[in-house]
């Protein structure tokens, strides 16, 4: 089930961290994320695609009524 409680196999799904949209386009796609948490806090880590070359992304994340939600 995703955040809306629809099942994700009748095409639910609650995006997290997408690519970018527009015109000013940096990140393309980022994927095969990971979710470890360190003294307490919990980071995502992923790898990217950009305009320019592949990124390791990490972020912090927070938690809204039990789902994740990027830290900025």
């Amino acid at each position: 089930m995703d955040k809306d409680g629809k099942s994700m196999t009748k095409g639910g799904g609650t995006l997290l961290l997408g690519g970018d949209t527009g015109d000013n386009k940096v990140f393309y796609a980022r994927g095969h994320n990971s979710v470890e948490t360190f003294d307490g806090v919990d980071y995502i880590a992923y790898h990217a695609y950009t305009t320019t070359y592949p990124r390791l992304g990490i972020n912090k994340l927070d938690w809204e009524n039990g789902w994740p939600v990027i830290k900025k």
